[in-house]
Order: structure tokens, then C-alpha cells, then sequence
């Protein structure tokens, strides 16, 4: 909220003002981006059964699982 105060409030063209508004969502985007991915990561990490296992390929191109 502050920044949009400091945005609007600076003495400059109004295409300036626009492109800081869009780099302010973009990092926005980005940080809330960054913090589901945290915390998908640390739900995943605690229950390793939904990783496919490591021998997945033959090294012909044949996908094959293998239950274990």
C-alpha cells in the first residue's frame, strides 16, 4: 500500500508511474508465487509415496513403473 502512495505521489510522467505499478505486481506475483511453492514443497516433502521411483527408463525410451 505504501509504494502505490509513493507511486502516486511522484513527479514524473504518467507512463513512468505505469510501469513502476506493473513491476510492482510482477514482483507481487512472483513473491506470492515463491511462498505456494514453499509451502507445496512442504507438504510433498513429508509423504515421499507419490514419487515415481528413479528406474523409470530403460534407455530405450520405454517408460515402465515399477511397484515396489
Amino acid at each position: 500500500m505504501r509504494l502505490g502512495r509513493i507511486i502516486a505521489y511522484l513527479k514524473t510522467t504518467e507512463e513512468i508511474k505505469a510501469g513502476l505499478k506493473i513491476a510492482k505486481l510482477i514482483f507481487t506475483i512472483i513473491l506470492y508465487l515463491h511462498c505456494f511453492g514453499c509451502i507445496w514443497y512442504y507438504i510433498v516433502k513429508q509423504d515421499n509415496k507419490w514419487v515415481p521411483p528413479m528406474n523409470y527408463n530403460d534407455g530405450e525410451g520405454n517408460f515402465t513403473f515399477y511397484s515396489s
